[in-house]
């Protein structure tokens, strides 16, 4: 029987440090949208309240020290792209 589902793709990253992860897998669509808008919004939020907030080529040395403080510590929301819904059919090759 062939039923479908919702995939949340998360990613995160550019080149050598890119990654992509599955979020959540949910039978209803508006439940997968719902975990898209909450992980986004947190990404955002956490980006927001990095303590610095300018190009990295006119930082100061202490603004480079604090920003890439804050960048450790929040690494997979500060480098976040987006999370995304995609809707699959069981029982079906992919």
């Amino acid at each position: 029987m062939e039923s479908t589902v919702y995939i949340v793709k998360c990613s995160s990253g550019d080149w050598d440090d890119f990654r992509w992860w599955i979020g959540g897998i949910y039978t209803q669509k508006e439940d997968a949208l719902k975990l898209k808008r909450n992980l986004d919004r947190k990404a955002k939020r956490i980006q927001g309240k990095c303590p610095v907030k300018k190009d990295l080529t006119d930082m100061s040395e202490e603004e480079e020290k604090l920003y890439y403080s804050y960048h450790s510590e929040h690494e997979l929301w500060m480098d976040w792209n987006n999370a995304t819904v995609e809707e699959v059919f069981t029982n079906k090759p992919l």
